[in-house]
């Protein structure tokens, strides 16, 4: 048996479980909450620094000027 074969969708598989595993209603309730423990998980392994930037910002700095 070749494993490389399976190594791609193992992996688009688990991606897929962490980014929605809690929202699929067949799940039990225990794989979801390994789900969102595991995305809780990889998100902590973020550094402190790194935040969503806001892409509106420049805007709404703009419109409150031209009031």
């Amino acid at each position: 048996m070749d494993y490389q074969k399976l190594i791609f969708p193992i992996v688009v598989a688990t991606v897929l479980f962490i980014a929605a595993g809690d929202k699929l209603g067949f799940l039990p309730e225990p794989m979801k909450n390994a789900s969102r423990q595991s995305r809780s998980f990889v998100m902590g392994l973020l550094p402190d620094w790194v935040e969503p930037t806001d892409r509106n910002a420049e805007r709404d700095q703009q419109i409150e000027q031209l009031e």
